[in-house]
């Protein structure tokens, strides 16, 4: 992974690929424990990608997954 020289940019990109590697999208919990970020430091910027639309939230399981807006990054 590059150098990452901004700490919460970094997070965000941990947490992208975190999310692209799973199938089923993940808890807010396991993300957290995952990635070692605090929760509620990860609550915000979790907030941020689902307001912008790279990440999406389902209420039904309480997962997090890709939002529609990463495939327009392929582009």
């Amino acid at each position: 992974m590059p150098l990452i020289r901004i700490k919460s940019a970094g997070r965000v990109i941990q947490i992208l690929e975190l999310l692209a590697s799973g199938r089923y999208g993940m808890k807010h919990k396991d993300i957290a424990e995952k990635l070692g970020i605090p929760k509620g430091s990860l609550t915000k910027l979790l907030d941020n990608l689902l307001d912008a639309g790279y990440s999406a939230f389902d209420s039904a399981t309480k997962t997090y997954k890709l939002g529609s807006r990463v495939l327009g990054l392929a582009d």
